[in-house]
């Protein structure tokens, strides 16, 4: 015991690994053993505890993609995650060979057992042209990781997917999506803002296990298992997409240098732009001017309906943005004689000015006959 004491010593102040591999290489025999004397126990009780094991219940599917992610380890370096899968043991001699190969399984065991998750790249969303008849923009997030710049292992590019792809269109894997979502827009002008200001700023989050290597049409690679996905806007924290839910906003805890200081929205910008070329309010002069060219109208009201010689009083508040409320007083309120003036007062446009600024409101008296 005191020699395997200090030959492992030894081998922890030299390799760390190495002594791991040694320690295994003692282990081994000893396992071994053990498991010839626990074969010579009757066959009933041996089936017990592997039918019970069979009988456990799966693991409940995580509520959401945050209780999902965090169970899972960061992926790092993708070649690095992926290289025990293409790594060999070239060591002639017998003991040499025999730590390759356990530390080589001990680290297959490992990338096997775990889930994982990581950022993929630009490649795993695509979106098609704004559709004017629909209203809508469609993004489609594929099962591509890393598809873009695959990392180099053994010698040769491996890309990283849920499943081969059947070949690249526009830096595109063709044949893997996951899941089409429709933005609505207002119009084509909204869509290319949002293009323009978003688009670049959404990634999408993975949480996997690791399958085999694959060859295919676009090159070799290595399948991944999909447990999870999520798409959000890295600056902002808008989810766009995800599986398990996801909150419809998360908290962007860092931010990457690339995200621009300004919070708002692109069509909030455009918003408060517009609002600062605009007047803080109109004056009475402005709203009689409007009113001024609608008195010919009640003028042949007037006369449509003989209506005897006289005012017709309207109470009227425009606001800095949306239709003015114009109230027509008794006794002119109701029956033909309203609609013919209300058709008329529905005429008036009035001039835009900051809507945070109060509505201007005025008594405004329409003759009604010449």
């Amino acid at each position: 015991r005191s020699t395997l004491s200090s030959t492992l010593a030894g081998l922890v102040r030299v390799r760390p690994l190495l002594a791991l591999a040694s320690l295994l290489l003692v282990a081994a025999p000893v396992a071994q053993a053990a498991k010839g004397k626990t074969a010579k126990a009757p066959a009933g009780k041996a089936a017990a505890p592997a039918a019970e094991a069979a009988a456990a219940p799966a693991a409940p599917k995580p509520a959401s993609f945050d209780e999902l992610r965090a169970t899972a380890s960061p992926a790092g370096d993708l070649g690095h995650l992926i290289e025990p899968l293409f790594s060999s043991c070239t060591a002639k001699d017998d003991l040499g060979r025999r730590q390759c190969e356990l530390i080589r399984q001990w680290h297959l065991d490992r990338l096997k057992a775990r889930t994982w998750r990581a950022t993929a790249d630009l490649a795993s969303i695509q979106n098609q042209p704004y559709d004017s008849t629909l209203k809508s923009l469609t993004v489609t997030v594929n099962g591509c990781l890393e598809c873009g710049r695959p990392p180099v292992v053994a010698g040769a590019p491996r890309i990283l997917a849920t499943a081969p792809p059947r070949g690249m269109e526009e830096g595109a894997p063709v044949g893997i999506d996951l899941v089409s979502k429709d933005l609505t827009f207002d119009d084509a002008a909204k869509a290319k803002r949002w293009l323009d200001a978003i688009r670049g700023r959404l990634r999408t989050e993975f949480v996997f296990t690791v399958g085999q290597p694959f060859e295919s049409k676009v090159g070799k690679g290595v399948g991944i298992k999909l447990a999870g996905y999520r798409v959000l806007d890295q600056c902002a924290g808008d989810v766009i997409a995800s599986d398990p839910p996801s909150p419809a906003k998360i908290k962007i805890t860092t931010r990457p240098a690339s995200c621009p200081t300004d919070e708002r929205t692109p069509e909030q910008i455009a918003d408060d732009a517009d609002q600062a070329k605009l007047p803080v309010s109109i004056s009475r002069d402005a709203v009689i001017k409007v009113l001024t060219p609608i008195q010919q109208r009640i003028y042949e009201c007037g006369e449509e309906f003989e209506l005897k010689q006289g005012v017709a009083q309207v109470h009227v508040m425009v606001p800095g943005e949306g239709k003015a409320k114009m109230e027509i007083r008794p006794p002119h309120d109701k029956g033909d004689v309203y609609l013919c003036f209300k058709a008329a007062l529905n005429e008036a446009r009035f001039p835009r000015f900051k809507r945070v600024s109060p509505p201007v409101e005025i008594d405004y008296p329409f003759v009604l006959r010449r």
